[in-house]
């Protein structure tokens, strides 16, 4: 069972270069926001899967994992395919989130690493919080866009030709690394 409440505390600000800041609220664009905080692994799994427990008409869901948990091993996000975005803020755990349909976003500020995988047909926007590190992956036919703060480290794989990809913010820490050429 998850706690689910409308967002009304402060959201975390994100820089996205040039001194520009927005929140994950702004990812919105005005929509109502629900905020999920799954209690445990279940419930994360439900909070990720808009088929399962599918977000209010018209809102966007926003899933804070913020408990304790060991790991988040691997999680499938499948955000709604009517192009509104799921919103994913981790400030616990480490692991990897396949981002299997619609549109995500995931903050990723917890102290531990977090992989991001966007699958084919997919839209992902990654913002990699000051001093911590991801590795995203762009496998398909996809769009991804990572936003680095300052202090943030890791990699940007592209595995496809078709993917876009555009990498934002400090990126001194952060490569771009393209292993569509490699052979396996």
């Amino acid at each position: 069972m998850f706690v689910q409440k409308l967002l009304a505390e402060a959201d975390t600000s994100i820089l996205t270069g040039a001194g520009t800041t927005l929140s994950l609220r702004d990812f919105a664009e005005g929509a109502p926001v629900s905020t999920l905080i799954p209690l445990d692994v279940f419930d994360l799994q439900n909070a990720l899967d808009s088929r399962l427990s599918p977000p209010e008409s018209g809102g966007v869901r926003l899933v804070r994992v913020q408990n304790p948990m060991a790991t988040l091993d691997e999680y499938e996000i499948h955000a709604p395919t009517d192009g509104r975005p799921m919103l994913v803020d981790i400030s616990h755990g480490a692991g990897q989130l396949h981002v299997a349909s619609g549109y995500a976003v995931v903050l990723i500020r917890s102290g531990q690493p977090v992989d991001v995988v966007a699958l084919d047909g997919t839209d992902v926007t990654v913002v990699v919080g000051r001093g911590n590190a991801s590795r995203v992956s762009a496998a398909g036919h996809c769009s991804v866009t990572v936003f680095a703060e300052p202090g943030s480290r890791g990699i940007l794989d592209v595995r496809d030709r078709d993917a876009s990809v555009e990498l934002h913010g400090d990126t001194s820490r952060f490569r771009i690394a393209n292993s569509f050429d490699w052979d396996f």
